[in-house]
């Protein structure tokens, strides 16, 4: 039986002011991918059938959200990149790059650092650290790289 589970060889994060080139940031080791969602509008009137409620997609959707955790890098520019992000609240640019076994998938939004810092410290191991961003408009979901950041 075949799979048609995703293999991921790696995902990068970049970000920049909006409009800014946009520079990598980290390797992202787990993401929790944005979930777009729609509410609803009640239209129920008195000549609903059988009294059931009814309803309407509302107009305007919410493109989610996106989390993941990142090696924290205390005392270096990937550190003081994200909390700058956050303490902005400047409108920023995301490119996330997933790479796959035969192709890259981008997800390009604009977007805020919600929140970003350092998960509980480990006794051995690696120091992790967690981001939230809020998207903001549409996620562009491109199989292809476009544009190419400059590093």
């Amino acid at each position: 039986m075949t799979t048609a589970a995703k293999l991921s060889f790696g995902i990068e994060l970049w970000f920049a002011p909006k409009g800014d080139p946009l520079v990598k940031r980290a390797e992202i080791k787990t993401l929790a991918p944005p979930r777009p969602s729609r509410g609803t509008e009640n239209v129920t009137t008195h000549d609903s059938p059988e009294g059931a409620e009814e309803f309407l997609a509302a107009a305007i959707y919410n493109s989610g959200q996106i989390s993941g955790t990142v090696h924290y890098g205390v005392d270096d520019d990937q550190d003081d990149d994200f909390y700058d992000a956050v303490e902005s609240g400047e409108m920023l640019d995301f490119l996330i790059r997933v790479k796959g076994e035969s192709t890259t998938r981008d997800l390009e939004f604009s977007g805020l650092m919600l929140d970003y810092g350092p998960n509980g410290m480990e006794v051995e191991g690696v120091q992790m650290a967690s981001f939230q961003a809020q998207i903001s408009g549409p996620v562009d979901r491109s199989p292809t790289p476009t544009p190419t950041p400059t590093p």
